[in-house]
Order: structure tokens, then sequence, then C-alpha cells
């Protein structure tokens, strides 16, 4: 399944990949799409889709360093409070060039204003858990 997209890239063909999860919240949430095109001139703040197991992640670069003549990538989801272990460019499947989605929601609107300010990543999965059980205990309390 990999080496065709990796493949299609290598050709020049972007592709839309459904996002899943949350470790990338703020920025990328479920029901987004990324466009993902080739991985040249990786530099650190980029995102980036790479295999890991039979999965698709997609974190962003927080340092590279180059190790047994190697190119070794360390990335972390911008929610995460620890980083990945190193990718290696053998795993990375393309950088994020543009993100689709239908519409953003107030609290997204919120935490993408506030994201410069919330950079202690405690502080800010403190306050994204915080909303996201607030908002469970809404959903719940006004069901029918």
């Amino acid at each position: 399944m990999y080496p065709d997209k990796q493949h299609l890239i290598r050709e020049g063909i972007n592709l839309r990949i459904p996002v899943r999860g949350s470790s990338m919240f703020p920025l990328l949430s479920n029901g987004d799409t990324v466009i993902v095109s080739s991985p040249e001139g990786l530099k650190r703040g980029d995102i980036i889709i790479f295999k890991k197991s039979e999965d698709l992640i997609c974190h962003r670069i927080v340092s590279i360093f180059c190790s047994e003549g190697r190119m070794h990538y360390i990335t972390k989801g911008d929610a995460m409070t620890v980083p990945d272990r190193p990718v290696m460019s053998d795993d990375i499947i393309g950088k994020v060039i543009a993100i689709e989605r239908k519409r953003i929601s107030l609290p997204r609107r919120v935490f993408l204003l506030l994201d410069p300010i919330l950079r202690p990543r405690l502080l800010k999965v403190f306050i994204i858990s915080f909303a996201v059980s607030l908002k469970g205990i809404m959903s719940s309390r006004f069901k029918a």
C-alpha cells in the first residue's frame, strides 16, 4: 500500500489523505484532509506523513540530525508532550503542503488564535484536555 503512495509522490502527483486523530490539534483534526507532496527539502517545522508499522502518521519535524550517513527526523504532534522516535528518510511518504477542511468550529478557532501564547506544551495539553472533557459533559447533559 505505502510503496504505491511513495511511487505516486515521486512521480510528481500530490495525494489527498484524510486525517484521523487529535495529535496535531488544533491545526489538524478529524475530517480534515492534507495534500501531500514530495518530501524534498525537509526542514524543522515542516509537517510530514510517515509510516509507522501499518499506520500513516502526520506530525511536525522538531529536529533533524545525521547519523551513520543517514538522515533522522524527530517528529512530534502539536498536541503531544513527548516527541516520537526518530523517523528515517525511507519511512517518509511526503510533506504536507496544504490543508483542506469544511469548517472550523468556534473552540478550534479560539485554540488557533491562542496557540502562540500557549506554546508551553504542558499548559496547552491541560487546556485542550479540559475543553474536550467539558464538551463531553455538556453534550451528555443535553442529550434527550
